[in-house]
């Protein structure tokens, strides 16, 4: 006996000695896993080598399921060293009484030899496993080896490992497993393909019910459980997670993070709320629109919700519009008041002339058109009015908003040649929603942007001043102080708490845009056509800002936002807003449809206080009526000059030219 032994580990040593070291490329070349921020799983794609596998842990599984695995496939499995001596003795017994394998003999450890290296099924490759599962039980615990087992396991198809399993036949995670379930797992590998549910169900059932009953026989489960499979427990095939698909394709295939599996800072509740309520308000769009969303948590720059498009099967869908650059229409223009207020320019009460006016060769436009006259500041930024916008900005600087804006990490993309205009007010840059909304969290972060993150482990970045604490909160005020969304009250737009939203729509109505914060968050919001198509009549207010209200309603935060209100304004208000010339502007050259004579008459705009102000044309002096308007006496064609005098010198001079459109 103690020859025989001797032997035996010799002929063990030689043979460990002859194998090179141990493989585990099928075991480590799993399925690409992204997972939210619970560690609960979002996106699957296939491994190198085509398959799905992912790893499968024994806290992964149904308890029960590793109970019934140990019973049926390996009983003593935590008891011996890799190898079953008892178990090969019988099978060697059986084989040579019955000239065929009636049963293998082989322990899970052995299996997973095989499974890490396949090879025929001989004499010479069994004692190859045996020694290689020797040599696993040396270099790795039970829990180790049944991680392996579990994770290589053969399904049928390009599937393996029990977590592919159940995701796949029954759209979930193994973690509560039926009894049938559980009899389904452990049938199916020991013949993959002809006990396929999908394809064979007849053999798979069959198969499905000899385990139960064993499993009730060995008292794993009582025997009322024997009704389950009656039927087969499965239906069809499920699709394998494929949620944050842009995410997951910048994260794993286009290489940003470097591992196999990666944590994002996703929230699962969040990104599930975000891609229903998408797809219900894609019922309403047009044919062709898109959408793209983010929710941030502002403290952390944690993306919480990550929604690239509606879908590969949506126009431009493979494209990640929260990266693209767009107009962001009216949504800059909270921040160029915060500026504003930060350099004492205005103040949120500053009275301000919606009026038609010019900026050098520039004429903004009101969106409706209209003008509302003396208003303060405050109201001008909640109705999105244009004018005041752009004088705002005219008194800021451009330069100075776009030095400010990329000092706190920001981008504006110009056109190839330009320089930063006044027309960046209204949407004249290029921003994507992914920097839009990583400069809102200035306003629920103490006016500082923190960078964006959207990998867990990544240290979170240093952030960047943009406001100052105060401009910050007064503009989320002023923002969440607006009229309710049209249709909807205020508590039920905001879920009993205020949000301040901005919105916006790019020229040509190519893109809509709502932003903006509710508590520590930030719900971005662009619906538009990728090929930049104009949707005529779709506006920010009117598309954008309901689906992000409708988003918001799931965010709950205990803090409200306290409302603003502006001031009445007083005749004394408008004593303090300078006299301009608006119509006609400097350089033009008018054509008039009125024949030259004595009452030919030109109207004069203009905007501000016109008390101790004179008017002269070509030395004339023109007396100011209370009317908005003044009129001219222009009776011959030529060149004209219009001069605006205060008691303090001249303000303004306009040069100007009027012909008669049947002069020769």
């Amino acid at each position: 006996m103690v020859v025989v032994l001797i032997l035996l580990i010799s002929s063990i040593l030689v043979t460990y000695c002859s194998l090179s070291t141990i493989d585990l490329g099928r075991f480590e070349q799993r399925s690409p896993e992204v997972t939210d921020r619970h560690g609960k799983l979002l996106h699957v794609l296939l491994s190198a080598d085509h398959s799905y596998r992912l790893q499968t842990r024994p806290k992964d599984v149904d308890p029960k399921y590793i109970e019934s695995l140990i019973d049926i496939e390996d009983r003593y499995f935590y008891q011996h060293f890799g190898v079953n001596p008892l178990s090969l003795i019988r099978a060697g017994i059986q084989w040579f009484t019955h000239g065929k394998i009636i049963s293998g003999g082989s322990t899970i450890t052995m299996q997973v030899a095989r499974l890490l290296n396949p090879k025929p099924r001989t004499l010479k490759n069994k004692w190859f496993e045996i020694v290689r599962a020797l040599e696993l039980e040396c270099h790795y615990t039970k829990d180790e080896i049944l991680t392996m087992y579990m994770t290589m396991l053969p399904m049928g198809g390009n599937l393996e490992s029990i977590r592919v399993a159940s995701l796949r036949y029954w759209g979930r995670e193994p973690s509560y497993l039926s009894l049938a379930e559980i009899s389904l797992l452990l049938s199916v590998p020991q013949n993959p393909e002809i006990r396929r549910p999908d394809l064979h169900p007849e053999s798979c059932l069959r198969a499905t019910q000899r385990v139960a009953r064993r499993l009730i026989n060995d008292s794993i489960f009582p025997k009322s459980d024997i009704d389950e499979t009656d039927q087969l427990p499965f239906t069809h095939l499920h699709l394998m997670p494929r949620q944050v698909w842009h995410l997951a394709r910048r994260l794993i295939v286009d290489s940003i993070s470097k591992e196999n599996s990666v944590q994002t800072t996703i929230d699962q509740r969040l990104q599930n709320v975000v891609t229903e309520r998408a797809r219900q308000f894609n019922r309403q769009l047009l044919k062709g629109q898109n959408i793209a969303a983010l929710i941030v948590d502002a403290t952390r720059g944690d993306v919480l919700a990550y929604f690239g498009s509606l879908g590969l099967d949506s126009p431009a869908g493979y494209m990640d519009l929260t990266r693209v650059v767009r107009s962001p229409g009216s949504t800059l223009k909270p921040f160029i008041y915060g500026m504003a207020f930060d350099d004492m320019l205005i103040t949120d009460q500053t009275v301000l002339i919606d009026r038609p006016r010019n900026f050098g060769n520039y004429v903004p436009k009101n969106f409706d058109h209209e003008f509302r006259g003396p208003i303060r500041a405050g109201t001008a930024l909640q109705q999105s009015l244009n004018i005041p916008a752009v004088e705002v900005m005219s008194m800021l600087g451009p330069d100075t908003f776009e030095k400010a804006w990329e000092y706190a990490g920001l981008r504006l993309v110009l056109p190839t040649g330009a320089n930063v205009n006044l027309g960046v007010a209204l949407g004249a840059a290029g921003v994507r929603l992914w920097d839009l909304v990583t400069a809102y969290t200035s306003l629920a972060n103490n006016g500082r942007v923190q960078p964006l993150k959207t990998i867990l482990k990544q240290p979170q970045q240093q952030s960047r001043l943009l406001l100052t604490s105060a401009s910050a909160h007064l503009l989320t005020q002023i923002l969440a102080s607006a009229s309710a969304i049209e249709g909807r009250t205020e508590r039920e737009r905001t879920n009993q708490t205020l949000a301040a939203f901005k919105t916006g729509t790019s020229y040509g109505f190519r893109d809509t845009w709502a932003v903006g914060v509710k508590g520590r968050y930030v719900v971005g919001i662009w619906v538009g056509r990728p090929d930049a198509v104009p949707v005529v009549g779709n506006t920010g207010r009117k598309i954008a800002l309901k689906l992000a209200t409708d988003i918001a309603d799931n965010l709950h935060v205990d803090k409200d936002i306290s409302l603003w209100n502006p001031q009445p304004i007083l005749a004394s208000d408008l004593h303090m807003v300078p006299f301009e010339i608006v119509s006609p502007k400097d350089g033009v050259q008018l054509v008039l449809q009125e024949r030259v004579g004595l009452h030919r008459q030109l109207k004069v705009e203009y905007s501000g206080n016109h008390e101790g102000v004179t008017l002269k044309l070509n030395d004339d002096v023109v007396s100011i009526s209370e009317s908005p308007d003044i009129l001219l006496n222009i009776p011959h064609n030529g060149f004209y000059e219009l001069e605006a005098i205060s008691p303090r010198g001249r303000i303004q001079t306009i040069n100007f030219g009027v012909f008669s459109s049947d002069a020769d």
